[in-house]
């Protein structure tokens, strides 16, 4: 399933799960386990399988949707009122 040009990612992905694994056997402090998850083998797999990251909903944006709403609900209620 990875990309043909991904042989080197690939290699480095096995040594990073190699390494992985041992930290794990040796029960090595969670920091390092983390260090290996997120530098070698992390990276290396987005690169195997030319994933790609979707970045996160920012937070602004998602309070703005409900206050907009808000504000379209309280004038349509305003102008119901002034009709009546």
């Amino acid at each position: 399933m990875a990309e043909d040009n991904a042989i080197q990612a690939i290699a480095d992905l096995d040594a990073g799960l190699k390494h992985l694994k041992q930290a794990i056997d040796d029960k090595a402090p969670h920091d390092d386990v983390d260090v290996i998850v997120h530098v070698e083998v992390h990276p290396n797999i987005q690169k195997s399988f030319n994933l790609q990251v979707i970045p996160d909903f920012p937070l602004p944006l998602l309070l703005t949707i409900p206050a907009i709403a808000g504000i379209i609900v309280a004038t349509r209620i305003s102008a119901h009122k002034e009709v009546a």
